[in-house]
């Protein structure tokens, strides 16, 4: 499939640039409209060089695919005059005349619709099957009914400062350009070519154009547009609200809106393959039959169940612990080491209920951290291993425990007063000696049943452990 490069001469007398390539009509796989894609306000037809190679090699592919630089830009004539939107418009008549091209579906980004709409409403809708519209809203300016035009130049003194930059700061304003229009990263070769071809337009003419551009009202005439219409939204455009340009698709009577959800202002060169895949299908049939092209959502990944109050079980025990218990540990292993001051000893069966502020600070619930910030989740105090360790059995409330005990029929202890022999190890009474399971002076029946964990076994008496 040759490409064909030409010029044509407008009625005004400037030469402009195209480029078109196609298998023709009356092929297999192709449809009956030729696609007409117009850049927008300091782009060109480079713009297009991805999605213009994959729309004709799309599934139903049109017979023709044409691209072209407008006047001041690109490689088109750059004269002193014609910086109008009706005079782009004019321009894009004398292209279908030149090529001979009827029952078009005419693509346009950016300022590229307003120059179709601009086209329409002067020449009719005749030579037009179908419009495609790429995140443009139909007011640029704000008025009184009207907040979602473009977030950079919306009035006179925005106007006037973007003028200033295009006078001063040209090369500045390109590469600036690039960064407000991208919001995923692109082949930096293909960046530096969007940037070089923006530095091939007339600079005075970009600020006349856009005078022009930024007052025009749309919303009046495109509830009078009747072809078949698609509209491109970039849902993370920069430029342009989203909802700004629905707009266009809820005052088109015969329109589709499809959102962009990941990409930005310059929507077809981020997804350029989506883009081509939507303008073949609208181009073909008048309408989406293939849907719009949106990739899957990744669903949500599943987050473990938090449980705030009440008694959770312990992996690989049939033991229970109390999780504000643990959710105090593990505010204590995060806190900041110096802001940390240790809570007096209290019964987890004796605790009020769960505060619900979160993070905990300075409340009655956790450790104490000084200050208004949240600890860090990064840190571990110096001798903390960053889980619990189970409090000593004779830092118990005794008859508590010898209460709890009696009530589920465990024998009671005859003294649990003097300390062991030896200290425990975590407050656990399993792996321990005999001899050491119980106090001088117990009968080895009366001892504490092996396996038995007061504070796993949600005991009462059984005090908090302080740091370390």
């Amino acid at each position: 499939m040759q490409r064909q490069q030409g010029t044509f001469l407008t009625n005004d007398g400037v030469r402009l640039a195209y480029e078109y390539a196609g298998v023709g009509f009356g092929k297999n796989n192709t449809g009956d409209s030729p696609v007409v894609l117009v850049h927008g306000w300091s782009g060109s037809k480079h713009y297009f060089d991805n999605s213009f190679s994959h729309i004709l090699a799309g599934r139903n592919r049109p017979p023709m695919v044409v691209r072209y630089d407008l006047r001041g830009h690109g490689e088109s004539e750059k004269p002193s005059y014609g910086y109008m939107v009706a005079r782009f418009a004019a321009d894009l008549r004398d292209l279908l005349d030149h090529l001979e091209l009827d029952n078009v579906t005419l693509v346009g980004t950016s300022m590229g619709c307003a120059v179709i709409w601009s086209y329409l409403s002067l020449f009719g809708e005749g030579r037009v099957k179908a419009g495609v519209f790429v995140d443009q809203a139909p007011l640029q300016n704000r008025a009184p009914d009207w907040e979602l035009g473009s977030r950079g130049c919306y009035d006179v003194p925005s106007l006037t400062r973007l003028q200033e930059l295009l006078k001063y700061d040209y090369v500045g304003f390109a590469k600036g350009n690039a960064e407000s229009c991208l919001s995923t990263d692109i082949d930096p070769a293909l960046e530096r070519l969007l940037i070089a071809e923006t530095l091939k337009a007339h600079p005075e003419g970009l600020g006349q154009i856009m005078a022009d551009h930024t007052a025009i009202d749309w919303r009046p005439y495109l509830r009078r547009i009747r072809v078949p219409c698609l509209v491109l939204a970039g849902g993370k455009s920069q430029i342009f609200p989203v909802e700004g340009v629905k707009e266009c698709g809820r005052l088109i009577e015969q329109s589709t809106t499809v959102v962009f959800a990941r990409e930005d202002h310059w929507l077809y060169i981020e997804d350029f393959l989506r883009f081509a895949e939507l303008v073949c299908d609208f181009a073909y049939n008048g309408e989406l039959t293939q849907g719009d092209g949106a990739p899957p959502e990744m669903p949500p990944l599943p987050m473990p169940e938090r449980r705030r109050g009440g008694a959770g079980s312990r992996p690989g025990t049939s033991a229970t612990v109390d999780s504000r218990f643990v959710q105090d540990m593990l505010d204590l292993a995060t806190a900041d080491p110096k802001e940390y001051s240790a809570p007096p000893a209290r019964s987890p069966s004796s605790r009020p209920p769960t505060s619900t502020t979160s993070p905990r600070l300075g409340n009655a619930m956790g450790p104490r951290v000084s200050g208004a910030k949240a600890p860090s989740r990064g840190t571990t105090p110096v001798g903390l291993p960053g889980t619990y360790r189970k409090p000593d059995l004779n830092s118990m409330d005794t008859a508590a425990l010898e209460a709890e005990l009696a009530r589920r029929g465990v024998p009671r202890s005859k003294d649990f007063s003097r300390p062991s022999s030896r200290p425990t190890t975590g407050g656990s009474v399993r792996g321990m000696d005999p001899a050491d399971q119980m106090p001088t002076g117990m009968d080895p029946a009366d001892q504490m049943p092996t396996g038995m964990d007061p504070v796993a076994e949600g005991l009462p008496g059984s005090n908090m452990p302080t740091a370390p």
